[in-house]
């Protein structure tokens, strides 16, 4: 007899609850609304408010939580990070570094070298992200001081650099 076979049953974890199909298994429809959520995720200006599908899928997201492994299941597969899910704002999903879905540095360069304009535009914004999350002296002396680089902030100091610019010119 091994250590192996002296394990508890009982300490072994109990199996996940399927989602509820024919005889408790997963059904071909429980799939495509599992995989269509997660197809909600990836369109981050469509708001669950405005579509009564992304709704309800949100609601059985929330109430069931054999679909909600389902859910998270699906978006792992594809190289997926699911990171919150609310009615408000919907399925938040962001791509792991070797998702599909993932941008690449040298694709990034490629698609901002075609136009010049958009290629100043991109380096200000970069700029202006990197001038916001590089600590300030006093921020330093803080050991409270978490930095926080949001997108309405670097809109925000983006477009007060232009106006100090544009008064210049």
């Amino acid at each position: 007899m091994t250590e192996y076979d002296a394990v508890d049953d009982a300490a072994q974890p109990e199996p996940a609850e399927a989602p509820s199909g024919p005889a408790g298994g997963v059904t071909p429809a429980d799939a495509a609304d599992a995989a269509r959520l997660v197809s909600f995720g990836l369109q981050p200006k469509l708001l669950p408010a405005r579509d009564v599908e992304y709704a309800e899928l949100l609601r059985r997201y929330r109430d069931e939580p054999a679909f909600a492994r389902l859910a998270d299941a699906v978006a792992a597969g594809l190289g997926l990070i699911v990171l919150e899910v609310s009615t408000r704002a919907g399925m938040a999903v962001t791509a792991a570094e070797d998702s599909v879905f993932a941008v690449r540095m040298g694709d990034y360069a490629r698609r901002a070298a075609s136009d010049s304009a958009d290629r100043f535009l991109h380096g200000l914004a970069h700029l202006s992200v990197a001038a916001m999350a590089f600590p300030r002296p006093e921020d330093l002396a803080d050991d409270g001081y978490i930095g926080r680089v949001t997108v309405n902030g670097v809109d925000a100091f983006v477009r007060q650099a232009c106006a100090r610019l544009e008064e210049r010119a």
